[in-house]
């Protein structure tokens, strides 16, 4: 083999590791991104929690005032609270979606479980 030939080949070699090791970084890039996405709907998951407590909570109140004859309390805040919650979960499922369908075109052999 010519010392032209063996440059050649190393060349290719060079090429299709620094391929590889492109597509890791890419792939590195992309398990981050989910995994903020994941993250982010995790805590609005967890507002949306909390805000429905806290509705409970006063509609719990509004009864026993009621039950005792006194005015009841407003639950538009909490009401208001909930719907942005919902709002904020929707649009954090719509991210995560659009991302995991993204690494899947992209990535197909990821997405293979045995």
């Amino acid at each position: 083999m010519s010392h032209e030939e063996e440059r050649a080949r190393e060349k290719i070699r060079s090429t299709a590791s620094t391929r590889q090791r492109n597509r890791w970084k890419e792939i590195e890039q992309l398990a981050e991104g989910l995994e903020r996405r994941y993250n982010g709907l995790a805590s609005a998951m967890d507002e949306l929690t909390n805000a429905q407590e806290a509705l409970d909570k006063k509609k719990l109140e509004n009864w026993e005032k009621k039950l005792s004859g006194q005015p009841e309390v407003d639950l538009s805040k909490e009401t208001e609270d909930v719907k942005k919650a919902k709002d904020s979960v929707e649009e954090w499922e719509k991210l995560v979606h659009e991302t995991e369908r993204r690494a899947k075109a992209k990535y197909p052999d990821l997405f293979k479980f045995r």
